[in-house]
């Protein structure tokens, strides 16, 4: 944990030196401090983050969306609406490097997460708006893991921002198409089968739907080996079971090393958890 000054101004002046330095690793420092902020004096630095979401430096910005995103994981009740308040402003940012970390990053793996009513009612609610960062950001959220969760809130949000025919607003929703249908292909295909047959809707099908059929499954792709063939349709079944089990069910299956079965254990876990 970065070192806290006792005074709020002292940590005010410490906190914005390091959000925009130009070294990456002091800036991840900023965000995990301005988290800690939160959770020491929420009723102090809440405040301040929203001035600071419409500070001139986008490296700025970033940190509060990142700092919000970690102070979240408290999940503290009454702090639900104040974070999406607090990032309302930046649903809107032109930044890329404010974007890349607030759709798909802040929202679906953070707010999506440890608030999922409030911040599903949200997400519909920024959808109705016609800037298409904002709409970028919407369909971006359900593109990450946590999406598939909730993709029965998530399809009509996306069926109506696929109509949108500005290209970064509909190759968004493709995105976060695609990513659903590997998690949940039986609630997602039939949807995009449906959008080849809408004029409206037809090419942000077409893409996710290239990208779905070209994918290979999640589970198909922990188990492959360099060079070593993979393991069978049983063997993956077994994934859950520990590194000497599988090697016991499998006993002609080669195996690089028990570091690999480990590694293909966790990533098996990873997607029953998705």
């Amino acid at each position: 944990m970065p070192y806290l000054p006792a005074r709020p101004d002292e940590a005010v002046t410490s906190w914005l030196q390091l959000a925009d330095h130009p070294d990456w690793e002091r800036r991840e420092a900023a965000a995990t401090m301005l988290s800690e902020l939160l959770l020491t004096d929420f009723d102090t630095f809440y405040p301040k983050c929203l001035a600071w979401v419409h500070h001139p430096s986008e490296n700025v910005r970033r940190a509060v969306v990142v700092g919000m995103k970690v102070a979240a994981k408290a999940r503290v009740p009454a702090w639900g609406e104040n974070f999406l308040d607090l990032i309302d402003p930046l649903m809107s940012d032109r930044s890329l490097y404010v974007r890349k970390n607030l759709g798909p990053f802040a929202i679906g793996d953070g707010l999506l997460r440890y608030y999922p009513q409030l911040t599903l009612q949200r997400l519909a609610t920024w959808a109705k708006q016609p800037d298409p960062q904002t709409r970028w950001n919407v369909a971006m959220a359900f593109s990450a893991a946590e999406g598939a969760k909730h993709v029965d809130v998530a399809l009509p949000i996306l069926s109506a921002l696929a109509t949108d025919e500005r290209r970064f607003v509909w190759r968004a929703v493709a995105s976060a198409m695609r990513n659903l249908g590997r998690r949940r292909p039986e609630q997602v295909r039939p949807v995009l089968e449906e959008w080849l047959h809408d004029e409206q809707r037809r090419r942000a099908a077409e893409v996710a739907m290239r990208y779905f059929e070209q994918a290979v499954p999640a589970e198909t792709n922990s188990i492959q080996k360099r060079g070593r063939g993979q393991l069978n349709s049983a063997a993956v079944e077994n994934l859950l079971k520990t590194s000497e089990e599988i090697r016991r069910a499998h006993p002609g299956q080669v195996f690089d090393s028990a570091e690999t079965l480990h590694q293909m254990r966790e990533e098996r876990l990873k997607d029953l958890e998705q």
